[in-house]
């Protein structure tokens, strides 16, 4: 009875350290798809598919609601078979782990009482496919995988309530940076990583860095909202000098 009770109080506790430490995974994360080289157009067409239908979900509909989570689990399900279907293609991994890192996140933001143990259970799954992706190709996607991997990893509690490591994170997100210098995503979260570990002066420079970047004709209102999301970070360095 007394350790059943010990179990209890351990697996509670647990919840509520996950419902309060457990922050937004899949937050602004936009990989093309049009980067999928060599995939064969079937691939292209449905992983453009998820990324699309990704966006929609997380900016159209409204924050956090219990129709955004259904959707988004919905389209998990898609992405989970896309990446059974396509085992050794890593655009198929890799967007199935953001998918589930998204899941994980929207489940903090509408049920976060009850939700942390749920998430953190998807996070781990996240972690398990995006390691898949990255063994295969690190460089795919513009090292979208390490990327990913790398904001799990700073943004999931540590032992003994999840997996997050600090160090391995500062290893991903350094590593992505050096394989795509020019991309908007890896910055904003590598910055990111520098201002949780309060390297202010760090993340100052690398977000200047990518502010002088040209511009992604290619994807306009993509490339505005990144240039926006890195501008608010700037201002977060700016509030707390």
């Amino acid at each position: 009875m007394l350790e059943t009770t010990k179990r209890m109080l351990a697996v509670g506790a647990a919840a509520v350290i996950l419902s309060t430490a457990f922050p937004v995974l899949g937050a602004q994360t936009v990989f093309g798809a049009q980067a999928v080289a060599g995939a064969e157009p079937a691939l292209s067409a449905e992983v453009q598919y998820i990324e699309d239908e990704w966006g929609r979900i997380k900016f159209d509909m409204k924050q956090g609601s219990g129709q955004q989570l259904r959707q988004m689990d919905e389209l998990g399900k898609q992405a989970d078979a896309l990446a059974e279907r396509y085992p050794d293609q890593p655009a198929a991994l890799t967007w199935a782990g953001i998918v589930l890192s998204e899941r994980a996140s929207l489940i903090i933001e509408s049920k976060p009482v009850t939700g942390g143990i749920k998430a953190l259970g998807l996070a781990k799954q996240a972690k398990s496919v995006l390691e898949r992706s990255y063994e295969i190709d690190p460089t795919a996607l513009g090292a979208a995988a390490a990327t990913t991997l790398g904001t799990l990893y700073y943004r999931v509690p540590a032992f003994p309530v999840g997996f997050g490591n600090m160090e391995k994170a500062r290893a991903l997100l350094e590593e992505a940076v050096r394989i795509a210098p020019d991309s908007l995503d890896t910055i904003y979260y590598y910055a990111d990583f520098l201002i949780t570990n309060n390297q202010l002066p760090q993340a100052r420079a690398v977000l200047q860095r990518a502010l002088a970047i040209p511009q992604d004709t290619s994807r306009p209102n993509w490339d505005r909202k990144r240039r926006l999301v890195i501008e608010n970070l700037l201002e977060k360095i700016r509030n707390k000098s």
